[in-house]
């Protein structure tokens, strides 16, 4: 995170729980359908489904996979 950004967040924890929490809305308040670059690769995703160029996996293989990432990244790295 850059620095100023750092500050920006220690000023916003010393502001009231409700101003936090108002910001936090107006933050997360942005639709990403809104935005033609994201709603482009969601299009072209889509069609490399549909063609057949590209695959999907099940719900749980991408959560087995998000588990063993995890884990990965949690175990402490050799010095080396």
């Amino acid at each position: 995170m850059s620095e100023t950004a750092l500050k920006l967040l220690e000023q916003i924890r010393a502001l009231p729980a409700e101003d936090q929490h108002l910001i936090a809305e107006e933050l997360a308040d942005g639709d990403p359908f809104e935005d033609p670059d994201f709603r482009a690769e969601l299009d072209r995703r889509i069609e490399a489904v549909g063609n057949g160029t590209e695959a999907t996996v099940s719900l749980d293989d991408a959560l087995d996979d998000l588990d063993r990432r995890l884990a990965e990244r949690r175990q402490p790295r050799a010095a080396g």
